[in-house]
């Protein structure tokens, strides 16, 4: 009887001592994982769009670039998701939501497209809509021959739910001249 008590002090105290050495080098592994850091900036690189004005209606795409911003304090690789944003004054202060009940004074909106790379094709067609969604274009008669559009980027980490992790990062801008067209279906 005697013995078994002892067996079982000595495994009771091996398994201590295993969990100790256990808790102590998981405690080490985790200094050196890298963390996730809310980058404070990216910027646009460049565009095929700024040498010349765009014809949207008969333009499939443009692209721009940017560089990836740090996401984690070792430079591991993050994916994180980027999204266009587009304003004919360049201010940026109201976003245009679709479903708002008063977008008045709204001066820029976010395109329907996303990307996770360094570089995104903008689609003319989706940005046409953006326009006349923002601009208010009821007629043929509204819309211009051409016009200046000022555009940035916004990148984020989301999860697979497509919400966001932290803030979103905004990047520098960079002016392009349209000539949009009057859509009569506009892209949703």
């Amino acid at each position: 009887m005697m013995r078994t008590d002892m067996k079982k002090i000595y495994s009771s105290a091996l398994l201590l001592l295993l969990g100790a050495v256990a808790l102590t080098s998981c405690k080490d592994d985790r200094d050196s994982n890298p963390t996730l850091v809310q980058p404070t900036e990216f910027r646009i690189t460049g565009s095929n769009a700024t040498a010349a004005t765009i014809d949207l209606e008969n333009t499939k795409k443009f692209t721009v670039s940017w560089t990836l911003p740090t996401y984690t304090n070792f430079g591991a690789s993050v994916i994180p998701t980027y999204i266009v944003q587009v304003s004919p004054t360049g201010a940026f202060t109201k976003e245009f939501v679709d479903d708002a009940e008063d977008n008045t004074g709204a001066d820029y909106i976010t395109l329907d497209q996303t990307f996770n790379s360094n570089k995104g094709a903008v689609s003319c067609s989706v940005l046409d809509g953006a326009l006349m969604k923002l601009m208010g274009w009821k007629e043929m008669v509204q819309v211009p021959a051409k016009m200046q559009l000022t555009l940035r980027a916004i990148a984020s980490v989301r999860d697979a739910s497509q919400t966001d992790y932290g803030k979103i990062t905004s990047s520098n801008t960079i002016n392009i001249t349209v000539a949009p067209y009057f859509m009569v279906d506009p892209v949703p």
